[in-house]
């Protein structure tokens, strides 16, 4: 039903900065886990730390999530580049590490 979007255009805004949002958070999500997280394991662990990094699910979790976010992007999604919502990844990246901050010592170890 296309008149729900056309009477509630809220709709459409919010999926679209969700999106801005979500994909740069995929990327660097994928980011961390290759060359800050499975680094750390091997040097720690050495070869048996890095076990988890390689099996099938946790290259799917990761590198298959980045690489449907730029298939979205490059070729399926046809979204539309909006200068004014640039702020929106950084912003909700400082709220993220605000609240990380704030419940560091109120989360049980």
């Amino acid at each position: 039903r296309e008149d729900i979007l056309y009477n509630n255009p809220w709709i459409l805004r919010t999926a679209l900065i969700s999106f801005e949002i979500a994909a740069p958070s995929a990327l660097l999500t994928s980011f961390i886990v290759t060359y800050a997280l499975w680094p750390k394991a091997y040097k720690d662990h050495g070869a048996s730390g890095t076990i988890g990094f390689k099996g099938w699910i946790g290259l799917l979790q990761h590198d298959g999530n980045s690489a449907m976010v730029l298939l979205e992007v490059t070729l399926m999604g046809g979204l539309p580049v909006m200068l004014s919502h640039a702020a929106f990844a950084p912003l909700f990246a400082g709220l993220y590490q605000a609240f990380l901050w704030f419940m560091v010592n109120r989360w049980a170890p």
